[in-house]
């Protein structure tokens, strides 16, 4: 019989996530792990909050009814297909990104990826609310994103790879 503190039952489950995970995406394994262990923040007025991949979020759950969606997807066009651009040519495809949204009739919050291993620059996000997932594919293709981040009625955010 094997016994496990919380701590080591806690790292298992979160290893095998990560190996299922890797499975079951054709994305680089290096850019998934990153992907995984990014803070996904949210600058919601007076109450910001993170997100991160395969964690139900009780705070998103709450701004879903709050703003009566059911959806959200958190994009960025910051670094398209992960090559690093100045701050100058990431924020001038931000603003192309937001004027897209805009034009679509969604209404969105700013926020910021962190990377926790402080090895990949924050990037400049949006939270657009109740977009569908058709819409986000197509926005992160426009955008040369390789993936984005999706979260439906359960409030899980989970990542969708476009590339």
């Amino acid at each position: 019989m094997h016994f496990f503190s919380t701590l080591d039952l806690g790292n298992l489950i979160s290893k095998a996530v990560i190996r299922s995970l890797m499975r079951k995406h054709r994305i680089n394994p290096l850019l998934l792990y990153a992907y995984l262990n990014t803070d996904y923040y949210i600058d919601v007025p007076d109450a910001p909050f993170k997100l991160n991949i395969g964690r139900y979020s009780l705070e998103l759950d709450r701004l879903h009814q709050k703003l009566g969606v059911n959806t959200s997807l958190y994009i960025t066009a910051w670094n398209p297909f992960s090559d690093q651009l100045t701050d100058e040519e990431n924020n001038a495809k931000q603003q192309m990104l937001v004027s897209d949204i805009i034009d679509l009739g969604f209404d969105m919050i700013t926020g910021r990826g962190i990377a926790q291993s402080g090895e990949w620059p924050p990037e400049e996000s949006i939270v657009v609310l109740g977009c569908d997932e058709s819409t986000a594919i197509t926005l992160s293709q426009k955008y040369r994103q390789n993936a984005v981040v999706f979260s439906d009625e359960n409030a899980i955010p989970r990542l969708i790879e476009t590339e």
